[in-house]
């Protein structure tokens, strides 16, 4: 039998690592680095009202770790994570529960 979750994990997961990019973490409690691979994402959700009327955009900016690094760095509010190509830094705000083979965390960038 066809698992639509199971199949829309393993998407996701596809294209997460497709769209990752090179990044440098930095732990804020000691001050160490860890080159990893991670993806910048901007979530966009319309909620409310019909036909365009009463709706709100909320944007999120978000990081998705993958599950290759989580065992060395262990995402914690307050670190930082520098996108060179992207010239920006996101300091992770929330940590949501990890989702193997990724993990993601809402981030402000800097």
């Amino acid at each position: 039998m066809f698992n639509f979750a199971k199949a829309k994990q393993q998407a996701r997961s596809h294209l997460h690592s497709i769209l990752a990019v090179p990044a440098v973490y930095t732990r804020m409690s000691d001050s160490k680095e860890f080159p990893l691979t991670a993806r910048l994402h901007r979530k966009i959700e319309t909620i409310g009202g019909d036909e365009g009327f009463g709706q709100m955009i909320a944007e999120e900016d978000r990081v998705v770790f993958l599950a290759v690094d989580l065992e060395a760095i262990g995402p914690v509010t307050g670190d930082t994570v520098f996108f060179a190509d992207e010239k920006v830094t996101a300091m992770i705000e929330t940590v949501e529960p990890a989702q193997l083979p990724s993990q993601t965390c809402n981030v402000s960038l800097e």
